[in-house]
Formats: C-alpha cells, structure tokens, sequence
C-alpha cells in the first residue's frame, strides 16, 4: 500500500511559482503576529480565495554577516483557519500561540521565498531555512 497523497489545496494559479514579486497572487488579508525577527499574516489567492498563512523570518548573526530573510506562504484548510482566527482574533506581539504557528506552518508543502529573492514550490514543509530556529 502506498502513501497517502499529500492534500493540495488552491488553484493552478495560486499553486504556480511566481517568477518576481510582481507576479505575486496572493493578496494580505490581515497581520497576525509580530516579533522583531518572525510573523505571521494571513493571504489569500486573488483567483480562488484560498486561505495561506504567510510566515516572515528573519535569520540574524550569520557568519557572513547578512540577514536572511525567509517568507513560506503555506495553504490552509477550513478548520486550520477558525483555529487561527480563533486564537489571534486580532493582530498582537504577544507570544503566547506563536508556536503553535510555527508548528502549523510544517504541515504541507508551501511557497517559499529564499534570501536571494527566489521563490520555489516546496511540496514538503521544510526549507533550507528550517536549520534554524524562528526569531
């Protein structure tokens, strides 16, 4: 017996690999986390509205002496959603749940944007980034 496949939420258009970000299709809906180096917002798809949690990280102190910046834009299902709007009703720099993003944002594939401004589909939900821990 084979492996489940994985569940692919969205559209042939929210789904492709934009080639810039002008090409971006997925709209902010609204904020939902902020820290000084990792957050979370919610987007949707311009074409299908399909849900994506987006997340911003930051990754600092690297021996090259840049930052890099990581952005995952994950899709997500009906009942990841209620659950996000459950537990950040509004936008907020409290902690609290923030976990409970990170950990969510490792259950499917996403779109990832590297620190040289690459975007890639990732049908796993780990990135080079991952190596290190958020904020």
């Amino acid at each position: 017996m084979s492996a489940p496949e994985p569940e692919k939420l969205g559209c042939l258009v929210c789904r492709a690999v934009p080639a810039s970000r002008s090409e971006f299709q997925l709209k902010h809906v609204r904020s939902l986390y902020e820290a000084p180096h990792e957050g979370y917002c919610l987007y949707a798809c311009r074409e299908c509205h399909q849900p994506f949690l987006e997340q911003f990280q930051e990754i600092t102190w690297l021996p090259d002496g840049e930052d890099h910046i990581w952005l995952r834009w994950m899709p997500i299902n009906a009942e990841e959603l209620a659950e996000v709007e459950r537990l950040f009703p509004t936008e907020t720099e409290d902690d609290e749940h923030a976990h409970l993003l990170a950990k969510l944002m490792h259950r499917r594939g996403r779109l990832v944007r590297d620190p040289d401004n690459r975007f890639e589909w990732f049908d796993h939900p780990w990135d080079a980034g991952n190596l290190y821990p958020p904020g």
